[in-house]
């Protein structure tokens, strides 16, 4: 689901959309339940919805080593 370009990331979220993001705008990132959201500096947030809470984790873990620069948020669900 990330696939790492170097200075930025490609974020597949769904099956039909991809996103591509430069590294440096991401600033949180948030785990609730089977959802990992990236936030960028204005506050708004692009949802990655795993169709399993240990994907969503695993999804969670790979994010924190892609942006270690990032805020970390984990929310019990």
């Amino acid at each position: 689901m990330l696939q790492d370009f170097g200075n930025s990331i490609c974020v597949n979220y769904s099956v039909i959309g991809s996103k591509t993001l430069p590294k440096s705008s991401v600033v949180k990132i948030q785990l609730a339940g089977n959802c990992v959201s990236l936030f960028n500096k204005s506050d708004n947030a692009l949802d990655i919805h795993a169709p399993r809470k240990a994907l969503a984790h695993n999804l969670f873990v790979r994010a924190k080593k892609v942006f270690p620069h990032a805020v970390v948020i984990e929310v019990d669900c």
